[in-house]
């Protein structure tokens, strides 16, 4: 079912399949930029209809992101009913079935709220004004993070880690792992709302 009327239309996703995408494509020829023709593969939003006060929080949209899907199930081919979690400045939480039809989409900003987080606020300091990297990477402060982030939201347990600086001594290296541990909570926190029982 095509959610709008034109060729840049969105697909929406209940039990969408690669086929499905593909009978969506449109064809456009741009004989100003190339001899060629292009085509375009339609975004997919996971329900048709208006979004209301009501409803919203079931919305999302992927423009982009159903293509890698499609890629990733082909290549990994996983038995059961999967999310595919497509990292950057906005988290991708993609759910698909055993069969490869992708069944709903979720989105949070935490990269962008791990880069304000860590360049344009009071803890850029204490984290040098840098992320964790793979060969800095603390486990268990990120677990600590993660733990305060639930217990009392980002904005404290974020906070709570120049305590940790100034006042406690944590090196900088290690809040790094705190905060992304602290940011990556709330993602944890949407998906056991995106994910059904």
């Amino acid at each position: 079912e095509m959610c709008g009327r034109d060729w840049s239309s969105d697909v929406c996703s209940s039990d969408l399949s690669a086929e499905d995408l593909r009978r969506g494509m449109r064809t456009k020829r741009f004989s100003q930029i190339a001899p060629f023709e292009i085509s375009f593969i339609p975004g997919v939003r996971n329900f048709a209809g208006s979004v209301t006060p009501e409803n919203y929080s079931g919305m999302d949209m992927m423009r982009g992101e159903e293509t890698e899907t499609v890629g990733l199930f082909d290549l990994l081919r996983p038995r059961q009913e999967s999310v595919f979690i497509l990292p950057g400045s906005h988290n991708k939480f993609v759910r698909v079935s055993a069969g490869g039809e992708i069944l709903g989409c979720m989105t949070s900003i935490s990269g962008e709220l791990l880069d304000a987080i860590t360049h344009g606020t009071i803890l850029a300091d204490a984290v040098g004004r840098a992320f964790a990297t793979e060969e800095d990477y603390d486990a268990e402060m990120a677990r600590r993070g993660a733990v305060e982030c639930l217990r009392c939201g980002l904005g404290r347990s974020a906070f709570a880690g120049r305590i940790l600086n100034q006042l406690g001594g944590v090196e900088s290296v290690r809040l790094r792992s705190y905060l992304l541990g602290a940011v990556l909570a709330q993602d944890a926190l949407a998906l056991r709302a995106f994910i059904p029982d």
